[in-house]
């Protein structure tokens, strides 16, 4: 460990910092939670929300957006904006920075935007018509469930 440095984590010769396991630095510098971080935490509180059809989309190589897309559906309006709540509150809590909102007053497509990590909560019928799978069919699909670093789905992921 790097002198002056605390617990886990690894010190970046680029930035001259420790930085904590599980965070990185913003795009202006300040300390953030890493994307896959971000991610688990999306999957997880959507799982808990019982969210249907959980993909996660890594659109880092494709397009200067963010690093992954994850995009979720709930059975009514309701359920859409209980997962977004739920997702919103967890990553907030965890130290992420929400960067915008929207949709949420309609509930039928929701977006949060957590800098690199972006969020699509859709009803069942705006998820087919928008289809983002095929609009970015470029993206590596993160298969959920995997071992070895790649993201864990909850309990009632798809």
């Amino acid at each position: 460990m790097r002198p002056g440095a605390s617990g886990p984590g690894e010190y970046q010769a680029s930035t001259g910092r420790w930085m904590p396991k599980g965070f990185a630095t913003g795009k202006e510098g300040a300390l953030t939670l890493d994307g896959l971080t971000l991610v688990q935490a999306v999957v997880d509180a959507a799982g808990e929300k019982k969210a249907d059809d959980v993909v996660v989309l890594d659109i880092g190589k494709v397009s200067v957006i963010c690093d992954f897309f994850v995009i979720a559906t709930g059975r009514s309006t309701t359920q859409v904006k209980a997962v977004a709540d739920h997702i919103e509150e967890r990553l907030l809590k965890a130290g992420a920075r929400l960067s915008g909102r929207e949709g949420y007053r309609e509930g039928r497509w929701i977006l949060l935007d957590f800098y690199d990590v972006v969020v699509h909560v859709f009803l069942q019928a705006e998820r087919e018509f928008y289809n983002l799978e095929r609009v970015w069919q470029d993206a590596r699909v993160v298969s959920l469930g995997e071992t070895g670093g790649e993201i864990k789905a909850g309990a009632h992921s798809g």
